[in-house]
């Protein structure tokens, strides 16, 4: 259902969509053995069972993975890594008395990660690689003006989180707080939609300040936007809305219970002449451990191309973090492999793009 309307094309694409990098999760190995000892859930879901802002040793293996490979066309498969341009400056925020957010660009948040200090460095690397790509998902994931004002209520695991330089912890995920206080452009009344207004804005201008270049493209943290904010995303050059086939859309009701919905399909374009790019098939080791990985995507790729789309690969950074826990990593990047051999394998006119790339071969009919 998902590959029947929209664009189709001949070619047999492969695109590799990664959410999230450059945002912090869980911040360290002791900090989570912490929060399982004290009873909190961070066990219980992937985000913080795995998820950190990425390290040295987990660029480094991710881009020696992707270039041992090279399509027809030479190419490397390529990350389009969707990042967060800054975080949370906590110091600020608790000198404010927690009346105030404040923020800080990703790239002086690594510095004070112990094995992150070269990170950056290892994405300038990758880029000249062209085995990663950044594009703009948020200025920080979360959402900031619910995030204080539970904060400022003293909610007690928003004050766990606090005190741990975390946004949340495993037991901030509720029934009426769905993605913990990741949803970065949910909001529950009107006026908080100008302020995420402003968050795009700062966001946009802080990536082509820290990259030199506009993102063309934008996804939003947990696929929540309303179709009002497109019209800002459309004001900083961005002209390709990655996403799943659904689009949820805030209600202006506390929670995520109560979210909209609305279906996409590729090539698609909306009343400001962006064109929305659709996942079709997903590679989320970390997420179970009980489903074949490889197999599962390799028959996605294949409905794809049966139907002439594209293949874009949702595969968020999580995968690649072995920075809490080392397994998970390596056991990732050896089925990455496999699967990427594989394509190439049953597909030898494969090529791997980024979604930007992709965006424009739609434009170009």
């Amino acid at each position: 259902m998902t590959n029947l309307p929209g664009w189709r094309t001949e070619r047999k694409l492969v695109i590799l969509e990664s959410d999230d990098w450059g945002s912090i999760r869980m911040p360290s190995r002791e900090v989570y053995e912490i929060l399982l000892k004290s009873g909190d859930k961070v066990d219980s879901d992937p985000f913080t069972r795995y998820d950190a802002l990425e390290s040295e040793g987990d660029l480094s293996l991710l881009f020696e993975c992707l270039t041992k490979y090279k399509d027809w066309k030479g190419n490397h498969p390529v990350i389009t890594a969707n990042c967060a341009v800054a975080n949370p400056d906590f110091a600020k925020i608790e000198a404010s008395g927690y009346r105030e957010f404040h923020y800080e660009p990703f790239t002086e948040t690594l510095k004070r990660y112990p094995h992150h200090q070269r990170s950056f460095e290892l994405w300038q690397q990758g880029i000249q690689q062209k085995v990663f790509f950044p594009q703009l998902h948020c200025r920080e994931h979360m959402n900031s003006t619910r995030w204080l004002k539970h904060l400022q209520e003293g909610r007690s695991d928003l004050v766990t989180a606090f005190k741990h330089r975390m946004i949340s912890t495993g037991d901030s995920f509720t029934p009426v707080n769905k993605y913990a206080y990741m949803d970065a452009f949910n909001y529950d009344l009107e006026e908080e939609f100008v302020t995420m207004q402003a968050t795009l804005k700062e966001g946009a201008e802080l990536f082509k300040q820290i990259f030199g270049y506009p993102s063309k493209s934008f996804i939003a943290p947990c696929y929540i936007w309303s179709a009002e904010f497109e019209q800002e995303i459309a004001s900083h050059e961005i002209q390709y809305l990655q996403g799943s086939r659904v689009q949820l859309i805030p209600r202006e009701t506390e929670g995520t219970k109560k979210l909209g919905s609305k279906w996409h399909y590729i090539g698609q374009v909306n009343r400001y002449n962006q064109l929305y790019l659709l996942r079709n098939c997903v590679f989320e080791p970390s997420w179970r451990q009980n489903i074949n990985w490889v197999d599962n995507c390799l028959w996605e790729v294949a409905i794809a191309f049966r139907w002439n789309k594209p293949a874009t690969i949702s595969t968020h950074r999580l995968n690649y973090i072995g920075y809490i826990d080392e397994s998970n990593r390596d056991k990732n990047l050896k089925l990455l492999a496999v699967l990427l051999a594989k394509i190439m394998e049953q597909w030898p006119e494969v090529e791997f793009i980024t979604s930007v790339e992709l965006g424009e071969i739609i434009r170009e009919g």
